[in-house]
């Protein structure tokens, strides 16, 4: 917004500067005059152009005269004044709405900021407890291994021990029944195929550790075996490729290629590298039931795997559809938003258009219609008024005539039980009607709605607790109406002799 246009007009508005309307009379521009002089004086430490301009207000208003001329011209001025305040104000609020605005946005901008710097610590402690654990899981890997190794060595050793003690109790009982056959003066050819026998054993012995590697030599040249060795190799290839992406992404993460440099890896690719390589080399010993069956649980994996895969292709198709409508959706809300938008600033264009220019507002025509604007809208307030006024006027008197009618049910059907009353007594022939007798007029007892107060329709206070209505028009009645509706009260004789309307009298 421009601050060019708030200058102050050029001509002053004194009935403003003294805070007066125009029809006000000499004492009280006097008055309002003292007042302000009180508070602006220059002896009172007050502002001394505003007690110019108030000095000169009082100056031109006071005499007859000056006013009447300043009078002639006061419409142009005022609404100079109007517009100039009208500006003056909307200026305050698009300053208001700036500072509003600008501290949003710093706001913004911090909290961004604090959140970033969140992000980037958690971050961080993230990537440290990964390598902790990650450092921790090495450790415990590495020592499971080298105490799985010690523990192989150990069962080595002890079977490598047996054997060896097997082959030397062999030996000397050998040894033994040779001596014992001696003694008795025995042949030798019993001996010497023992001695056969015995290092054929240990020549066997010692070839077990080379059979493995017979047997896979001749498995190699078998055409059965041609689907095992391609499987082989095709599982061997695949891990290799897992291990060694485990293997790269953990040197570039440490900086420095433990393989390359001579330096055992810790990683998880090369450990399970060594898991692997010691696994096929017991697995070459496994006859062709082992295989078949491997190769049978492979397929059965694959067909897993591709159909898992299948099924979340059609998940993400899915997904992606969903997402494409959603979309599609948003976009429509956003073109529906954005016309709405463009209409309502259109219509304040509109507005603004309709403003009143200065020189259409100086025209006596715009003034004119203004004033008629003015007479008619106040005339149809009234008529609303007055229609309002109706309305209740209307229904207070409906609300009467209902109440008044209620009441002359209720009194019929009061009257109806008393004459009931009357002809029990004439079949009885000897009882005569008492005044003091209470009549059960059949009216049901209802509690009292604390949020609606209940009034009674013939004294027309409020119902605290209970009361009674009558079934014949729906009238309420308080607790002590009810008790003077039911006393009998005997009817009027038709016979006007004094000694009746005594009698009558006495009764009621």
């Amino acid at each position: 917004m421009d601050p060019e246009g708030l200058r102050e007009p050029e001509s002053r508005d004194y009935y403003r500067d003294l805070g007066i309307e125009r029809t006000a009379t000499y004492e009280e521009i006097k008055l309002a005059f003292h007042r302000l002089a009180l508070h602006y004086h220059p002896d009172k430490k007050g502002d001394a152009d505003e007690f110019r301009k108030i000095w000169t207000a009082y100056e031109v208003l006071r005499e007859e005269e000056l006013r009447a001329g300043y009078d002639k011209d006061y419409a142009t001025f005022h609404l100079e004044w109007v517009v100039y305040d009208f500006r003056v104000r909307n200026y305050k609020i698009w300053i208001k709405d700036e500072k509003a605005r600008r501290e949003a946005r710093e706001v913004a901008r911090w909290t961004s900021r604090v959140q970033d710097s969140v992000q980037r610590e958690a971050e961080r402690a993230r990537k440290e407890e990964l390598e902790r654990a990650e450092e921790q899981l090495n450790y415990l890997r590495q020592e499971a291994e080298e105490k799985r190794q010690e523990e192989d060595r150990h069962r080595a050793g002890q079977r490598e021990a047996e054997k060896a003690e097997r082959m030397r109790f062999y030996r000397e009982r050998r040894e033994r029944e040779r001596e014992e056959r001696l003694k008795k003066g025995e042949t030798n050819v019993e001996d010497a195929q023992d001695d056969e026998e015995l290092e054929l054993g240990e020549r066997s012995q010692s070839q077990d550790k080379q059979d493995p590697e017979k047997t896979w030599q001749v498995r190699q040249l078998d055409p059965a075996w041609k689907e095992v060795f391609a499987f082989q190799k095709y599982r061997t290839e695949r891990a290799l490729a897992d291990e060694m992406k485990v293997h790269d992404a953990y040197s570039e993460s440490r900086g420095l290629d433990f393989t390359a440099a001579g330096l055992d890896c810790p990683c998880w690719g090369c450990v399970r590298r060594d898991a692997r390589e010691k696994r096929e080399i017991l697995e070459r010993d496994m006859g062709m039931r082992y295989w078949q069956n491997r190769l049978r649980e492979s397929r059965k994996r694959e067909r897993e795997e591709q159909a898992a895969w299948h099924d979340y292709m059609m998940d993400e198709l899915a997904r992606a559809q969903r997402k494409k409508e959603i979309q599609k959706a948003i976009e429509s809300a956003r073109h529906q938003q954005a016309m709405e938008a463009a209409r309502k600033t259109q219509e304040k264009e509109e507005r603004k258009k309709e403003v009143r220019p200065e020189r259409m507002v100086l025209s006596p025509e715009y003034r004119q219609l203004r004033v008629r604007q003015t007479a008619s809208r106040k005339q149809n307030d009234l008529n609303a008024i007055a229609a309002a006024r109706a309305q209740v006027a209307s229904k207070q008197r409906q609300a009467k005539f209902q109440e008044a009618e209620k009441v002359q049910m209720a009194h019929e059907q009061i009257r109806k039980r008393q004459e009931e009353y009357l002809r029990d007594l004439d079949d009885r022939q000897n009882e005569q009607p008492n005044a003091n007798v209470t009549l059960d007029l059949g009216w049901p007892k209802s509690k009292a709605k604390q949020a609606v107060p209940t009034k009674c329709t013939f004294c027309d206070t409020s119902i605290p607790h209970f009361s009674f209505i009558c079934p014949h028009g729906g009238a309420t009645a308080c607790k002590p109406c009810k008790d003077k509706l039911s006393v009998f009260m005997p009817p009027k004789p038709e016979m006007q002799d004094d000694e009746s309307l005594m009698m009558w009298a006495l009764m009621t």
